[in-house]
C-alpha cells in the first residue's frame, strides 16, 4: 500500500510542486513585497499566449514523466499498477503487482485530481494562459507574477516574485523552471506531522516537462469484471491494509 500524501501538489495560484504544510511564522519575521509586474509587449505577449493555448490543446502528452495525460480528461499514471482517471471517475489499483488485476472505482476527488488527475497536468498551463508579464529570451519566455507567500506553504506572510522560465520545442511549452525571490519559510525534510523548514530569501523550484505531444496511447477503463466500488472518505477512498481500514487515494 503506497502512503497518501495529505496536502494538494500545487497551490492554485503558483507553479511549484511544494508540499503544503502549515507553519507558525512570527510577526515580527521580516514580510517582503513586490510591486506588480510590468506587462510585456504586445506582440511577445500574443507568441506567448500563442504557445500556451496550443499545449493546453494537444490531444495528448507526457506531464514530467508522471501522468500521461488525454485531452480533454484522462490521466495514467506512468509507474507499475498506474491509477487512472477518466471524466470525474477514478481508477485506484489495488494489488499492481498481481497478474489478475483489480482496480477500486470511485469518484474523483478534488485531492485525487490534484494528485494525478487533470488537474494536476493543466493547472500551471491555465494558471500562465492568464500572464502577461512576459519577456522573450531566444525561443524561450521569462514570465513573473507575484503571489502570496502563503500560497508556498500556508502561514507565510507577505508575497513571493515567481521569476519563470518557459521552454518551447516545436512551438510547444517543454518545460518551465522556477524561481522564487521573497522571504519565506518552506519544509525541506522531515514528515508531514514533523517538517523541518528552512527560512530563505530564494528558493529555485524543481522543473516540469511537457513532452511526447500526441503519441500518448489511448487511456481506457479497466474492465468492468475487475472493478470494485470504493467509498469516498474526506478526500481519499476506504480500502483496507493489513486488516485494518484506512483512507488513502492509493490502493
Amino acid at each position: 500500500m503506497r502512503r497518501l500524501i495529505p496536502q494538494a501538489i500545487l497551490a492554485t495560484m503558483t507553479v511549484l510542486a511544494l508540499v503544503a504544510l502549515v507553519l507558525s511564522v512570527s510577526t515580527a519575521e521580516k514580510i517582503s513585497r513586490f510591486a506588480a509586474p510590468a506587462a510585456g509587449d504586445a506582440a511577445t505577449v500574443a507568441a506567448y499566449h500563442t504557445v500556451i493555448e496550443r499545449t493546453l490543446n494537444a490531444s495528448s502528452f507526457n506531464y514530467d514523466q508522471i501522468l500521461n495525460y488525454q485531452a480533454p480528461d484522462r490521466t495514467s499514471t506512468m509507474y507499475a499498477g498506474g491509477e487512472r482517471v477518466i471524466g470525474k471517475v477514478a481508477y485506484i489499483a489495488l494489488n499492481p503487482t498481481s497478474s489478475t488485476g483489480q482496480w477500486g472505482r470511485g469518484p474523483l476527488t478534488p485531492l485525487a485530481d490534484e494528485y494525478y488527475g487533470p488537474a494536476r497536468v493543466l493547472k500551471q498551463l491555465q494558471t500562465f494562459a492568464t500572464l502577461t508579464s512576459v519577456t522573450r529570451s531566444g525561443n524561450n519566455f521569462i514570465v513573473r507574477q507575484v503571489v502570496p507567500a502563503d500560497s508556498v506553504s500556508p502561514g507565510n506572510p507577505g508575497q513571493v516574485l515567481v521569476t519563470s522560465t518557459v521552454y518551447v520545442a516545436d512551438d510547444y511549452v517543454s518545460s518551465i523552471a522556477a524561481k522564487l525571490t521573497g522571504w519565506f519559510s518552506y519544509p525541506y525534510a522531515g514528515t508531514v506531522s514533523h517538517p523541518l523548514l528552512r527560512r530563505v530569501d530564494q528558493l529555485a523550484a524543481a522543473p516540469v516537462s511537457y513532452s511526447n505531444f500526441g503519441h500518448v496511447p489511448a487511456i481506457t477503463a479497466p474492465s468492468p469484471a475487475k472493478t470494485i466500488t470504493l467509498v469516498v472518505c474526506g478526500q481519499g477512498y476506504r480500502v483496507v491494509q493489513s486488516g485494518h481500514q484506512v483512507c488513502s487515494i492509493f490502493g
